[in-house]
């Protein structure tokens, strides 16, 4: 397993993990916003590759100098590999190198009801959970993370 920056060339596949997790993660609605992200090549956004599989994972994160912190971005994992720690490794792996960063004080994400138990068990604290906030049926949950973390 293998985590390195993203390249343009990657994003095929990212959006491919994209639509493996829609509708039961992601509302349909918010693939133009991710394609629009990740073709603006963000600095900080990942893959995560295995072996002959290729890109299972891909996530990143913003720097909020004005806030004291960091958002993360577009985290995700294709529908048939989650539940074998990809997420938890993904997320670790970016918390370890925003721990570097001294002027980040708290990591925050915003994401849904569906995902926000996985945020919780890492450790996160709900601040704000928005009813169809993201899309119908889709609730804009707020959370964050006092660093460094644990």
């Amino acid at each position: 397993m293998n985590m390195r920056q993203y390249t343009s060339d990657d994003l095929s596949r990212c959006l491919t993990l994209f639509e493996s997790n829609v509708p039961e993660y992601f509302s349909p609605s918010e693939h133009s916003l991710l394609e629009h992200y990740l073709r603006a090549a963000p600095k900080h956004f990942y893959v995560l590759e295995n072996g002959d599989s290729g890109i299972v994972a891909c996530g990143g994160f913003d720097l909020r100098p004005d806030k004291n912190g960091a958002k993360l971005r577009w985290d995700i994992v294709l529908r048939s590999e989650q539940r074998r720690g990809l997420g938890s490794r993904l997320l670790t792996e970016r918390l370890e190198q925003l721990s570097q960063d001294p002027t980040v004080q708290r990591v925050l994400v915003d994401t849904s009801q569906f995902t926000a138990g996985f945020y919780k068990r890492m450790g996160f604290a709900l601040i704000r959970q928005t009813p169809d906030g993201i899309a119908p049926g889709f609730d804009d949950c707020e959370l964050h993370l006092a660093m460094p973390f644990k």
